[in-house]
């Protein structure tokens, strides 16, 4: 009987399978090929015969013995899974030129790598400002000022003022060489210049490298002080619209004034110098920019920042100068209080800038002369810069720089400008740096306001370790850093200022407490004590705790040291402070509530605890035992804090301390201290306690401490190392209790469950805990409605899945305790579908961990529990929205099932899987990061579902009551009418069909591969006392028969999508179909029998008839390389491989 037509094959599919006459077919392997001439393929056209017959059988196969022989290994140099390394060679490299600026209209030579510094700080602008007259006269070197210093040592009778003038026109000379850089007369006498042979000064150890980075520390200043007062600023340097303002500008210097230098006598020229120096202090003109909001001020700041870099890079020093003064001025007003720290740090910021212009200039100019260098051999060599390697020229003008900064009438900005440029004191000197210290901390002390003072402080702190990055150690001396203690003892020697009549008067005019005041030194005074702290820590040995002992001592002699308390626990190391806790607590009981806050000392002094990493360490006081001890404290600690009427005070004492009792004491002493809490802000219960707490009733609404709640829950969570004895205590679920605001207790028991979660695996058996873990989970499932977003859905659902694991897997042995619990959490959860899904997940590995218990030999009421958990996933699965996930989980319960030898429960599984398929969408969303949600074709998770699918059905044995292999042909069925991509009425695009068809005929190839698997005599794999067709049949011929049958069928419906292909000329995917089907053909059928080796050349030809759409050359001969292997054993002859290879190598070649 020969087939002609399809029709035949598609009414086969639909015949229903009792009604298949397999005797009607009287071959054993029919197969329809196109015709091949000269392995190109001959396409007949319609209604002419294109077929021909062959017959073919499979080959039998025996594993034991494939196993037995060891796999061909070929050692390969490149393969796709191997990691490409890349290396990347950024030729980008950073320069910092330290000559002139082309820029420049002068051509003088400015730093621009000082400049690129400045501009970090500040934003730079377009508009262009006039030249400075006075720049000049700085800057050049006029006859008169040579003549008047020629003329010092004859002028024995001019007054000191006179020489000083003198002196300042004389060292005008060296303050720029604008007149050499134009005429090229630059020398670089010498050898290499100083700024190529270090392009960035020597860095040195100092006590800003255990500092606290400044950077850090700012950017809290100025998120902490803000204000809502409207602000004013005194300036001679601001316009509207950004410009530089005519007032105040260079050119409003009155002309004589510049026509004086160069002429007059000697007394005119020393009267113009001073009226130059009372210009660089006070300006020409000056505007009051008033009513300024926060922003507006801050805006207006940068902007002065940006003037004066604007001024440098047009070599108008002393216009940069002068806005340097005025805003070291803008210190001095401390209207708007509260904003006060912040102000500093934005002043400061622009006289860093200045200074480190100052710096790079200064350097710049030493860099072009090579006198005062050492040579040695091939250049000059600098270890460190030291004065004497710097030019007389740069001195000169270092010194013209202090000398102008020294005459400025007001000591704020004179301390202010001198401090910014205090680096460029490594140009003169290098053993006065102590003196130069020291002194500028004895000028602060005339500075009237202690506000303005305390910063002051703070600003030479934090400038003078700078001097340690350019110098050596050796060279500054033993004790550079005496100024910060000095600075200190300043501060504690007029601390009693801050409580004078005065300073109050000014608190009430600008309706400022005296704590909030007292909390702006803070910043200053920590910053002088951190100083303090790394230098005796730089010392070694026990220096920083006798640092911390002096401090302590000079504290016990003021009153209301609450401030300078609170400064020392912030900057010292917490192992210090907790050492001396009890004498802590003994000061701070001391201060005067009306002064710094004790809540705040309080607060600290518990971070200074619970942030002790050698707490365990401790050397207890009069022999007593750790947790004596650290009861004690507790005790000492908490009769301060339960005096806080305040119930956010309070709580923000407790959010630091509650570290403490979990990392010193035990639960009993938490469940004392969370109860405690409950006294403060909700129903007092009374508790018998070993630490004596006392409480007030809360005197705020609940719902305003919501927030700090919920910190405090959280710093629980995180210290507390058993979580099952945490919430297991009493007044747990009570404190939980106090949020009342949903969005906050939704968050509460977010975060237990995820510290529960982040515990590790542990399982659960405590009633009482089981309890409260279920009473949690079900307030998060009953949070979800309609409006739930899905990310919370899936954080809820994973949360609720954790704890459902660990409870489950708690009760152990009890598997019936263990399914009971899952039948109640699915009535519980009926809203998550992932939890039920996690449901089915967890009854069948409960089903597996019964088997393993009996180990395989079921009794009957084991046997009776598995089958009640398959009906439970028979049950629960229908219930999942997603057709995928039934999918997968009906063929896991089949699975489980088949392994529990249920084989009517494992058949139910299948066919419900089975009639499944038809509703899998052709498209499903995509999951992962980076998808965005987009949809992709659901065929491919489709085609690896049915292999694994297949995989399965080999094992399972055919019931009695149905035909061979009836669930094989019902699968074979759904694939048919399925709707792939591109099949007829599917309307799809042609994209789509190729995909579709092509995952439509994959699956037929995997069934091929099923089927001849099916008729060997012993299988690959079998179930553990389940007994598959292999042992049911026995390899009756019959049953051999009927399998081949179905295998012509399926190779009927492959060879027509290959004649599909050919007719729409899709050669790419009918090379790939025909090379895959070789394949198949060469490993598992007999190639031996004529029609088999008929059809595998075909094949071969097929795929390799177009060369652009053939397969890999590199998998072709691997191929090839495998038929050798098989021809070259002794069957060789009756396997048919020698003769397949024989016709195939001379094309291939």
């Amino acid at each position: 009987m020969v087939l002609t037509s399809s029709c035949m094959i598609n009414s086969f599919w639909t015949m229903p399978m009792s009604e298949i006459k397999f005797s009607e077919l009287s071959f054993n392997y029919f197969v329809m090929v196109p015709l091949l001439t000269e392995t190109r393929v001959a396409w007949a056209e319609p209604g002419q015969s294109s077929m021909r017959l062959y017959v073919g059988v499979c080959r039998v196969r025996n594993y034991s013995q494939q196993e037995k022989k060891s796999l061909h290994w070929e050692e390969v140099s490149d393969h796709p899974l191997k990691p490409i390394v890349v290396t990347v060679t950024d030729s980008r490299v950073a320069r910092k030129v330290f000559g002139g600026s082309a820029g420049s209209s002068t051509g003088s030579s400015t730093p621009t790598a000082g400049i690129a510094a400045f501009q970090s700080r500040s934003s730079s602008i377009s508009a262009l400002g006039p030249t400075d007259p006075l720049s000049s006269a700085l800057e050049g070197s006029d006859p008169l000022s040579q003549f008047a210093k020629e003329q010092e040592s004859k002028d024995a009778e001019l007054d000191p003022l006179s020489k000083m003038a003198a002196e300042y026109a004389s060292d005008d000379l060296k303050w720029d060489s604008v007149a050499e850089t134009r005429s090229g007369k630059q020398s670089h006498r010498g050898g290499v210049p100083l700024m190529q042979q270090a392009s960035s000064p020597m860095h040195f150890p100092s006590v800003m490298d255990k500092s606290e980075p400044w950077a850090a520390k700012k950017a809290a200043i100025l998120n902490r002080f803000t204000t809502s007062e409207k602000l004013s600023i005194v300036t001679s340097f601001l316009s509207s619209g950004g410009a530089s303002s005519g007032v105040g500008s260079p050119s409003s210097v009155p002309p004589s004034s510049s026509h004086a230098i160069g002429s007059g006598s000697m007394g005119d020229k020393v009267r113009n110098r001073l009226e130059q120096l009372d210009e660089l202090e006070e300006g020409v003109a000056r505007e009051v920019h008033g009513g300024l909001s926060q922003g507006e001020y801050m805006a207006r700041i940068a902007q002065l920042g940006r003037e004066l870099q604007l001024a440098w890079s047009q070599d108008q020093r002393v216009r940069a100068l002068k806005i340097a003064i005025q805003c070291s001025k803008l210190l001095v007003d401390t209207s708007g209080i509260n904003f006060y720290p912040s102000k500093f740090v934005l002043i400061t910021d622009i006289l860093d800038g200045f200074g480190s212009l100052v710096y790079d200039r200064l350097r710049s100019k030493a860099g072009t002369s090579g006198d005062g260098f050492a040579q040695t051999g091939g250049g000059c060599h600098l270890t460190a810069l030291t004065p004497d390697l710097v030019p007389e020229m740069a001195k000169e003008t270092c010194k013209n720089w202090f000398y102008k900064i020294a005459s400025i009438r007001e000591l704020v900005p004179r301390l202010y400008v001198e401090m910014a440029i205090l680096k460029s004191y490594a140009f003169l000197t290098s053993s006065e740096f102590s003196e130069a210290l020291l002194r500028l901390t004895r000028m602060i002390r005339g500075i009237g306001d202690p506000l303005v003072a305390a910063y002051a402080r703070c600003y030479l702190c934090r400038v003078g370790p700078q001097l340690m990055q350019v110098h050596p150690p050796a060279i500054l001396g033993p004790d550079t850093h005496a100024y910060l203690r000095e600075n200190f003892y300043d501060f504690i020697g007029s601390y009693n200022q801050l409580f004078s009549r005065g300073v109050k008067g000014q608190l009430e005019s600008q309706r400022v407490e005296v704590g909030t005041y007292l909390t702006l030194y803070s910043p200053s005074l920590e910053w002088i004590l951190q100083g303090v702290a790394n230098d005796a820590s730089c010392r070694g040995g026990d220096a920083e705790e006798k640092a911390l002992n002096n401090a302590l001592e000079r504290c016990k002699d003021i009153q209301n040291s609450g401030l300078i308390l609170n400064s020392i626990m912030s900057t010292f190391k917490p192992a210090l402070i907790s050492n001396k806790s009890l004498l802590f607590i003994q000061l701070i009981s001391a201060c005067d509530d009306n002064g710094f806050p004790q809540h705040l000392l309080m607060r600290t002094l518990g971070w200074c605890l619970s942030h002790d990493s050698s707490g365990a360490y401790l050397e207890y006081n009069d022999g007593m035992e750790p947790r004596e001890y650290h009861l004690k404290v507790l005790n000492a600690a908490w009769r301060l804090i339960g005096k806080l009427q305040v119930p956010s005070e309070y709580l923000g004492c407790a959010l630091a301390w509650i570290h403490y009792p979990l990392r010193c004491l035990s639960a009993a002493e938490v469940n004392t201290l969370l109860g405690d809490v409950i006294k403060h802000v909700g129903v007092p219960p009374a508790v018998p306690s070993s630490v004596n707490f006392t409480s007030v009733q809360p005197s705020a609404s609940l719902d305003s401490l919501q927030p700090q709640l919920l910190a405090f829950l959280q710093a629980l969570l995180a210290d507390a190392t058993d979580l099952e004895a945490l919430f297991t205590l009493d007044r747990f679920l009570p404190f939980v209790d106090l949020f009342k605001r949903d969005s906050v207790r939704l968050e509460a028991y977010k975060a237990v469950m995820e510290a529960f979660c982040r515990s590790g695996p542990c399982d659960v058996s405590d009633p009482v805990l089981i309890s409260t873990l279920m009473f949690l989970c079900r307030a998060l499932h009953d949070s979800v409605n309609a409006l739930t977003i899905e990310d919370d859905r899936r954080h809820i659902s994973r949360l609720i899945c954790s704890v459902i694991s660990r409870v489950e897997s708690g009760a152990g042995g009890d598997f019936e305790a263990r399914l009971s619990f899952l039948v109640d959490a699915r009535a519980s959860f009926p809203n998550l579908d992932p939890v039920h899904a996690h449901l089915v997940q967890a009854v069948n590995r409960l089903s597996v961990t019964s088997r393993k218990v009996v180990r395989g030999h079921h009794t009957r009421k084991t046997a009776a529990f598995v089958r009640a958990c398959s009906a439970y996933a028979h049950i629960t699965v229908p219930s999942l929205p997603s057709a995928t996930v039934r999918l997968s989980l009906f063929l896991l319960s089949g699975q489980v099932a088949l392994l529990n030898q249920c084989l009517g429960q494992a058949d139910a599984c299948f066919k419900a899987a089975l009639s499944l398929i038809p509703e899998v969408p052709p498209y499903m969303e995509s999951v992962g990061e980076g998808t965005g949600g987009k949809q992709r074709s659901s065929e491919p998770f489709l085609v690896g579902y049915l292999s694994q699918f297949l995989s399965t059905l080999l094992v399972v044995p055919d019931p009695p009551e149905q035909g061979v292999l009836y669930l094989t042909r019902g699968l074979l069925n759904v694939v048919q009418h399925y709707s792939w991509l591109g099949s007829p009425g599917a309307g799809a695009n042609s994209s789509d069909t190729k995909r579709g068809s092509m995952s439509q005929a994959m699956v037929y190839l995997n069934v091929l591969q099923m089927l001849s698997s099916a008729t060997q005599e012993t299988y690959l794999y079998r179930v553990d006392k389940v007994d598959s067709n292999d042992v049911l049949y026995g390899g009756d011929p019959k049953f051999v028969q009927e399998v081949e049958r179905m295998c012509s069928r399926v190779l009927v419906e492959v060879l027509s999508h290959l004649h599909y292909l050919g007719e729409t000329h899709q050669w790419k995917e009918l090379a790939h179909l025909s090379f895959e089907l070789f394949h198949r053909v060469t490993l598992f059928g007999d190639v031996g029998d004529p029609a088999m080796l008929s059809l595998a050349l075909s094949l071969w030809h097929l795929a390799h008839s177009r060369s652009s759409f053939a397969p890999d050359q590199k998998l072709s001969a691997r191929t090839l390389d495998y038929l050798k292997r098989r021809a070259g054993r002794k069957q060789s002859q009756q396997n048919g491989f020698s003769a397949l290879l024989e016709k195939l190598l001379p094309e291939s070649s």
